[in-house]
């Protein structure tokens, strides 16, 4: 959870959402290792427009204070394998729901707009999550002049959608919140991009 919009401070998590069902779903979650509330307030324009903004908050315990010591540094939010190791299909669940994105520009496109990492750390997810769970992501990224920065993000492979799907969605339907399942295609409707010629070219060689 902490890989998406959740943070760790003085050995507590902190996480954010604009749709009240999506926050107390994690909530649920994390109220299994520790008593957790959920707050509303408001935020300002620049934000998240004038749409109520609801906190998960948890109380401190052992092991988020030790995944803070690994994972912050300088203030800076970094990843390492022990941090890695710690991801289940869930976590990754709340991470695309989190930062994912679908782009139905062009196919069903899976991103996780990841910029809270460096390069370096791109190449380590990378590389896990191809170990683990037999994912491929590329990394894409881009640089934004205005505020000179270089921003990245993971792009799943064609070929491996379905596993994606069949991994991360599945086990989890059910607990889903209907407002947030836009980010979450429909089964078939991936089968059938698959079998038309013109997404085929994608992965056809892909071994």
């Amino acid at each position: 959870m902490v890989l998406g919009d959740g943070c760790i401070s003085r050995g507590y998590i902190k996480t954010t959402s604009v749709i009240k069902e999506y926050a107390e779903m994690k909530k649920d979650i994390l109220s299994q290792l520790t008593d957790t509330t959920i707050s509303r307030y408001s935020k300002s324009k620049s934000s998240f427009g004038d749409k109520d903004i609801y906190e998960v908050r948890t109380r401190k315990h052992p092991i988020y204070t030790k995944l803070e010591m690994r994972m912050y540094h300088n203030r800076k939010r970094t990843i390492d394998e022990y941090c890695l190791k710690t991801i289940t299909p869930l976590g990754l669940l709340i991470w695309y729901l989190d930062d994912g994105c679908l782009d139905k520009t062009c196919g069903l496109k899976f991103q996780i707009h990841s910029n809270a990492y460096d390069y370096p750390s791109h190449l380590l997810i990378q590389k896990y999550l191809n170990d683990r769970f037999g994912l491929r992501f590329n990394i894409r990224q881009t640089f934004k002049k205005q505020r000179n920065k270089r921003y990245f993000w993971l792009y799943l492979k064609a070929i491996d959608r379905i596993k994606f799907w069949d991994l991360v969605f599945a086990p989890y339907l059910k607990e889903i919140p209907e407002q947030i399942q836009y980010k979450i295609p429909a089964r078939e409707n991936i089968e059938s991009m698959m079998e038309s010629k013109k997404h085929k070219r994608f992965y056809d060689d892909i071994v």
